[in-house]
This record gives C-alpha cells, structure tokens and sequence, in this order.
C-alpha cells in the first residue's frame, strides 16, 4: 500500500528601487523581479502490517536580483545594490517496525542544509581577492556612500546537518503495564562560511 503526495509553490514579485540622491545623474532605477519557488513531496509505504516507511522532501530557492536592505534611496549610489540568493533543501525518512506484540522500533534518518549567497551587482574583472569576480570599492561621502552597501560581499554563508535516531519501544506487564524506551541519535553539522570582510577597499573621502 502507498500514498504519494507533492507540492509545488511559485512566487514572482516585480520590484523597482528609486534612487533620490541630490545628484541627478546618479539616480537611476534598478528593475527586477523577486521570485521564490516552493517544492517537496512525500511517500508512505506500508510493507506489511507490521513494517512502514515514510520518506519525504522539500527544497526551496529564493532569488533577489536586488535585495531591498540594499537598493534604492537617497544616500546610496546604484552600484550600492547587493543580489541574495537563498537555498533550503531537507530530505527525511522513517521505518517504523512492529516485533510480535511487545516491541516497536522507530529508524529516523534526515539531512537538511541551506546556504545563501550574497554579492554585489556589478562586474569587477580585476577584484583584489582571487576568484572574485563582482564587487566595487566602496566611497564614503558626506552622507552618501558609492560602491557596494554590503561591506561582507561576497557572502556564502551554508549549513549542513546529518542525523540518525533509533528508537526501541518494549511494553511490559509485571506489576501493571510498563513501557520501557531506549534510543539513540546522531547528528553531524557543518557550517561553512565564506567572508570577504572588507576586501574591496574603503576610501573616505
């Protein structure tokens, strides 16, 4: 016996960042669209009586070309604006099996990550740090900044997570009815993290 079951979620929002600096020339808009997709599915398998399984999954991704903590007003240049991009995905699945009338066990395994990306919009062909290929330095003026908003871009910022339980359930009666229940669980995470902390270059002018 099984059941399927799936999901799927698309979002798209246009937006447009206005620049209202006092320099005319500087203000120009950014138009783009935001969009976030959705996704996951899930199946229950029933072996026998006494033995099921579920597995199940979810992914989702999110996408700003101009991300709005960084685009747009009166005291930033156009090149200030920063694109995100956003990943989440999980998968999970758990066998549950009976033994006789006395003894269930529960297997558990799981993964789930995620990671985001943020960097600057404009092209630099020859960025200080290897491997870069986007950013600007960044010009400090009274109350007007040019160049990146972000002073960490680029920003690659993950988590990975991998983990097992078991759970071994035995019902009893001697004295009344007992439950008794021993597990077990592992997890390994990891966190990989990528800064590139103030390695654009600031000019205060």
């Amino acid at each position: 016996r099984a059941h399927f079951f799936g999901n799927f979620e698309y979002e798209r929002e246009p937006q447009t960042f206005t620049h209202t600096s006092p320099w005319p020339s500087f203000n120009f808009d950014h138009s783009g669209a935001r969009t976030e997709k959705k996704g996951g599915g899930r199946l229950d398998f029933q072996f026998a009586p006494q033995a099921r399984m579920t597995v199940r999954g979810n992914r989702s991704l999110v996408w700003m070309p101009y991300d709005a903590r960084y685009s747009g007003g009166a005291s930033r240049h156009p090149s200030s604006s920063i694109s995100t991009d956003r990943h989440g995905n999980d998968v999970s699945a758990t066998l549950t099996q009976v033994f006789g009338t006395k003894v269930v066990n529960e297997v558990r395994t799981g993964y789930a990550a995620f990671y985001w990306i943020q960097q600057s919009i404009v092209p630099w062909a020859d960025h200080p740090y290897p491997t870069l290929d986007y950013g600007t330095p960044i010009i400090q003026m009274r109350s007007y900044t040019v160049g990146q908003a972000h002073t960490n871009s680029h920003e690659d910022e993950r988590q990975d997570t991998y983990s097992v339980f078991d759970n071994l359930t035995l019902s009893y009666a001697r004295g009344g009815r007992h439950d008794l229940k021993v597990g077990g669980e592992y997890v390994y995470q990891q966190n990989p993290t990528f800064l590139c902390t103030r390695c654009m270059g600031i000019y205060d002018a």
